[in-house]
């Protein structure tokens, strides 16, 4: 079991754009199906408290990870990931640091379903 708690702050040169004050927090969990192989399911939530904290915006994502380690150095992945913004998400839309997603953003107001695969091999 894992969990993780980070806050983004972002004040703009010139005001056009309004503050933000990301407040994100994680929680999952690690099964291991088999010596080789590993699935991990993830919840996070993100809300911006930034210039209109009463505007509530809010982010969610459910993500499925399964690694596979081919051998000491190579895994092969795949991940799964939905994300729902709500109307007012501002920056909250942009959660993620889940496995092959780094940055898995959504727009304000809508749902995205996020698949990959890869390899990543450790030299």
């Amino acid at each position: 079991m894992r969990s993780q708690y980070n806050e983004f702050k972002f004040n703009y040169i010139g005001g056009s754009v309004a503050a933000s004050d990301v407040k994100v927090w994680g929680v999952g969990v690690d099964w291991h199906t088999s010596a080789a192989n590993k699935l991990n399911l993830s919840y996070y939530d993100a809300k911006d408290q930034g210039a209109n904290p009463a505007a509530g915006g809010k982010t969610t994502q459910l993500a499925l990870l399964d690694v596979y380690s081919l051998s000491k150095h190579t895994q092969v992945f795949a991940q799964m990931a939905r994300v729902d913004a709500d109307a007012n998400a501002g920056a909250s839309d942009a959660i993620g640091g889940v496995g092959a997603f780094t940055a898995a953003r959504a727009s304000a107001g809508n749902n995205t379903l996020y698949i990959g695969m890869g390899v990543q091999h450790a030299f």
